[in-house]
């Protein structure tokens, strides 16, 4: 094992390997650089690993646009003992196939120190991104080493000695907020509703604490009560509540007229705190109570449509999601919960990239990898429309599907649904005995007598990505 006698880039790193490699035509994955100089066979198997699970059995260079050819992932290096976080991006080479070659950027630690990646994600990913920007045209190889040498230099100044980087079980800080009233409470119990791995609650003044497992990550979920006296003291003590955030959902009553403004103000206070702290959390708006009643109200319609886009000009430097909830539809409460988990996966590109593949494969015009309890991994569709179309449908598939399971009518764990010219796939799988499911909305059935083949290819290739899904 390469990992048990390495001591780092520097004695006091905790990273061990920094490795560039490109895929070259002739010879396949090949590594250029390697710090520190290890065995050439432990060489080949990273580049190996991370050019192949990044690039799969896709073309990506077409020779245009090379530069806007980019995956990111946090991957396991299982032979080694060893997590890397890996950049995969294309060098400009007119004498290469399609006129660019496959590269990647890898950075690895022990297994144990898993957590430092994920604790520095956006530095490091920063840090990738500005050394492969320099790697993306054709160098001599003394200003590849010169490139690759600088980088080093700054993983070396880098903290790499902080004390959360033992952490085997990592932790995500989730916080929901509204006015009083607004409806965070029958969200988060729609939601309870269908996690039964609750680890613990814990209350605060004003503020509701649990936490929940999910692929191997705990998420600490804040529950902000909305009491104007609460969001005064939160405000005054913000570097413990508002700290560290890694993904906020803001609970709107959109049948509150009369609050929209308050709900408005909350809003830009919670943000302009967070600005302050330079942190820039995925944030999910979620329109609460759109109940069946009112989701034709023209002026419902409207309000919602005005505050969306009031918001988007108004808070730029946020990744913002917006979405239409109510309790009488399940489902768009989990659509809303779903994406945000989503966003915290470093891998969420790959996992997208390979499930592109087995509907292209499948010849389908979308596609959900959804775990147990609806929690969706991933999404692929070939336009918006198809999109929204299998999203909303899926819960439906799901509890048929669960009926026809309960009843003993199922076989292989396998049901397609004819619709005119739409064919539905539902397939359960499992990887490392955890549950999953694969819905494929197929444009014909022809491709159906290659689907469990097709499966194991796509088993393979995100088994490894989902132990570290988050």
């Amino acid at each position: 094992m390469i990992g048990a006698n390495l001591r780092g880039i520097d004695k006091k790193s905790v990273i061990v390997i920094v490795e560039f490699s490109i895929f070259i035509d002739e010879s396949g994955p090949t590594p250029i650089y390697c710090h520190p100089k290890i065995e050439e066979e432990d060489q080949m198997d990273i580049a190996m690993k991370s050019i192949s699970l990044l690039m799969g059995e896709g073309v990506y260079q077409n020779g245009y646009a090379y530069e806007n050819v980019k995956y990111f992932g946090i991957l396991p290096f299982p032979d080694i003992n060893m997590v890397g976080i890996t950049y995969f991006f294309l060098i400009k080479d007119p004498n290469a196939r399609g006129k660019a070659k496959a590269a990647t950027l890898t950075i690895l630690v022990k297994e144990k120190d898993t957590n430092f990646l994920y604790e520095n994600v956006k530095t490091l990913r920063v840090l990738l991104d500005r050394t492969a920007v320099k790697l993306q045209n054709p160098l001599p190889d003394n200003k590849v080493k010169e490139i690759m040498e600088d980088f080093r230099e700054e993983l070396e100044h880098f903290d790499l000695t902080d004390p959360t980087t033992n952490k085997l079980i990592k932790k995500m800080k989730i916080i929901f907020n509204g006015l009083d009233n607004s409806g965070k409470t029958s969200f988060l119990t729609n939601v309870q509703q269908r996690y039964s791995e609750l680890i613990g609650i814990t209350a605060t003044k004003g503020i509701q604490r649990q936490q929940r497992r999910l692929l191997g990550t705990d998420l600490l979920e804040w529950d902000f009560g909305g009491q104007e006296n609460y969001r005064t003291n939160y405000f005054k003590n913000a570097e413990i509540y508002l700290s560290e955030v890694d993904l906020m959902f803001y609970i709107i009553d959109i049948q509150d007229e009369k609050r929209i403004e308050e709900a408005q103000s909350y809003l830009h206070q919670l943000l302009t705190t967070l600005d302050s702290f330079k942190q820039y959390p995925p944030i999910i708006i979620v329109f609460h109570k759109f109940d069946p009643d009112i989701q034709t109200d023209l002026d419902v319609l409207e309000r919602i449509n005005n505050y969306k886009k009031h918001i988007k000009d108004s808070y730029t430097k946020w990744v913002l999601k917006f979405f239409n909830t109510t309790i009488f539809d399940h489902w768009t409460i989990i659509s809303a919960f779903s994406y945000g988990i989503a966003q915290l996966s470093p891998n969420r590109e790959i996992f997208r990239k390979h499930l592109k593949w087995i509907s292209r494969k499948m010849n389908a015009s979308a596609g959900l990898l959804v775990a147990k309890n609806s929690i969706i991994l991933s999404d692929y569709s070939e336009n918006a429309v198809v999109g929204k179309f299998i999203e909303l449908s899926e819960s439906n598939f799901y509890n048929i599907f669960l009926k026809f399971e309960e009843f003993d009518i199922l076989n292989d764990d396998f049901v397609v649904w004819e619709f005119g010219n739409i064919n539905i796939v539902l397939k359960k799988f499992y990887i490392d005995r955890k549950e999953f499911f694969l819905l494929l909305q197929l444009k014909d059935i022809e491709s159906l007598p290659k689907f469990d083949g097709y499966l194991s290819k796509f088993k393979n290739k995100i088994r490894p990505l989902i132990k570290n899904y988050i």
